[in-house]
């Protein structure tokens, strides 16, 4: 009996055994071979080692897909560990049954390089799926507008404009979709807008958009803590398609997806466009 104690309250200091299950947000799966739950962000000591494949309860929904830890918890059979942090890179195949949560991490974890257009095309699954499931919810509607985006932007890889026809087609039907929901009014005006440019050969073959695109590409390189800084300065200076183009090159970046939206009001205050 005294064994069976002592090893009971080794396993409970441990930071195993009975730890209360606590209330997440998400589950995410292991994808790593192992990784190791610590039991602060700074370090802390080892709570548990979960390999490829096992499923932690995430306690917390990251905010950024270069978030270094997620705060989780790992529930092996009966034995639940106490609250933990786990590489966030080492985690995928993210999952919830809240619709704002769900949809959170399909865009956070979503494609960020819009050039890849397999990664692209597997995003716009995802999406599907998410709409599927979440259906009626307010996330739809941004979820048809993420969409009307990535098929922008594969549009905009096509080698001719019949080639980017299809693309654009299903953006348009996207932004329709959303078209419905009187709080994302703006979000829509502004993909309408990107549509309108893509479409517009004239738009692409400007000679103002030259040295613009060049410099663009360069600041594709920037980090996001630095490409948010110079396209606030963009914004400060009245650069609105600038720093409309640097900030698209984010996506995943929250800062940047918020600013992105302040630069497009101002951007349709300024040119008269109604706001709904």
């Amino acid at each position: 009996m005294l064994v069976a104690v002592g090893v009971f309250l080794y396993i409970n200091k441990a930071g195993g055994g009975n730890a209360p299950i606590l209330p997440s947000v998400a589950s995410a799966e292991v994808i790593a071979a192992q990784t190791n739950l610590m039991s602060s962000p700074l370090g802390g000591k080892v709570l548990a080692t979960a390999h490829r494949g096992d499923r932690l309860n995430v306690l917390v929904a990251p905010r950024l897909a270069s978030q270094e830890w997620s705060e989780v918890q790992f529930i092996q059979g009966r034995r639940s560990y106490a609250r933990s942090y786990a590489h966030t890179a080492d985690l995928g195949r993210w999952t919830s049954a809240k619709s704002s949560v769900a949809f959170q991490l399909v865009t956070l974890f979503g494609p960020s390089d819009l050039s890849n257009r397999d990664a692209v095309r597997d995003q716009l699954a995802r999406l599907d799926a998410f709409i599927r499931e979440f259906s009626g919810t307010p996330e739809e509607g941004k979820a048809h507008l993420e969409e009307a985006r990535l098929h922008v932007a594969l549009a905009k890889l096509a080698a001719s404009p019949a080639d980017a026809k299809p693309d654009l087609d299903a953006a348009t039907s996207e932004v329709d979709k959303a078209a419905n929901q009187p709080a994302l009014a703006d979000q829509v005006t502004a993909e309408k807008q990107e549509i309108a440019a893509a479409e517009s050969p004239a738009a692409a073959a400007a000679p103002s958009e030259g040295p613009a695109a060049g410099a663009d590409a360069k600041e594709a390189l920037l980090s996001p803590d630095v490409a948010l800084s110079k396209a606030n300065t963009y914004y400060q200076n009245g650069d609105y398609a600038r720093a409309i183009r640097l900030l698209r090159q984010y996506p995943n970046s929250a800062p940047a997806r918020q600013l992105l939206q302040t630069v497009r009001r101002a951007q349709q205050v300024e040119s008269g466009v109604p706001q709904g």
